[in-house]
């Protein structure tokens, strides 16, 4: 289609997925840095055309492109990955996924679609399919990358599909799916956290565990995902405070409200932070009271 615009995320991914720096893919491609930059951050428009040139410019052979295509949905920069993944593991998250009900098991271990049959058609197709498995992913990723409030449905919905495993399988369906890494899940966690945190502070505290190792995965700005990291971190403190583990709530309310605060920028009045301003009077008063003891 010509003309289309497409996603910024498509040459971030690009770049991630051959671990190029700027300079390199400038290089390779003949586009300048400074056009690179622009494409990024969307001070330039990002066409099908444009991406199709610095794709064609990389003269990709079927080994490239395959190579290149199982990396693109690892390559998301704004995303930690979890840990390497035991045999053992692997086979849990086998079992977790067929009971979720989704076929997301070869998105979860290999992340990658393979591609077969192709072995007789010229390289100027593999670089128009490498250019349509871009142009998808980015679109996705784009799609994530601004928070609104209506994600809260899906926050609801990932959460059903969690909530059902013991911690533990949790934890591994976090680290190895990356459709777990949704700011409004961890808010909902959080939220449960806080709830649970005077009736059962212990499954409170691996609740705001599991909150603080989505937030560190979200997709978008630094300044959103810090933002995220100090709600989350906020209410893990309040979680060891209810456990009686003062001097460690105060520390992780130290580092929640430095994340918390220079994270403001990216917040565009999602996350609610009445609860670290009444945990820091609870912190303040619990703190005085073990002082006069």
């Amino acid at each position: 289609m010509t003309g289309e615009t497409i996603s910024p995320w498509c040459v971030k991914l690009l770049r991630s997925a051959g671990e190029w720096s700027r300079e390199d893919l400038a290089e390779a491609t003949g586009v300048l840095v400074e056009a690179i930059a622009d494409f990024e951050e969307g001070r330039r428009t990002l066409t099908r055309e444009i991406l199709e040139d610095m794709i064609a410019g990389l003269q990709l052979t079927e080994e490239d492109a395959l190579s290149l295509g199982a990396s693109i949905p690892r390559a998301r920069p704004w995303v930690q990955a979890g840990p390497e993944l035991s045999d053992d593991e692997k086979n849990v998250i086998g079992r977790l996924t067929a009971r979720i009900g989704r076929e997301v098991h070869s998105e979860m271990l290999t992340r990658a679609a393979p591609l077969q049959g192709f072995s007789v058609i010229v390289q100027s197709v593999w670089g128009r399919l490498f250019l349509e498995m871009l142009i998808r992913e980015g679109g996705e990723w784009e799609e994530v990358w601004h928070p609104r409030p209506e994600d809260r449905f899906d926050g609801a919905e990932l959460w059903s599909r969690l909530e059902r495993f013991p911690a533990r399988d949790r934890t591994l369906l976090v680290d190895a799916a990356p459709e777990f890494a949704h700011w409004a899940l961890c808010e909902r966690i959080c939220v449960q956290s806080a709830d649970l945190s005077e009736e059962d502070p212990r499954q409170a505290v691996g609740l705001a565990e599991l909150a603080v190792r989505i937030a560190v995965r979200v997709p978008g700005e630094d300044s959103w995902r810090s933002r995220l990291q100090g709600f989350a971190l906020a209410h893990l403190a309040q979680a060891r405070f209810s456990l009686g583990d003062l001097s460690g709530a105060a520390e992780t309310f130290r580092d929640a409200l430095s994340l918390w605060k220079n994270g403001a920028p990216g917040d565009p009045g999602l996350l609610d932070g009445t609860s670290l301003e009444v945990f820091e009077a609870c912190l303040v008063e619990g703190e005085g009271a073990r002082g006069t003891a």
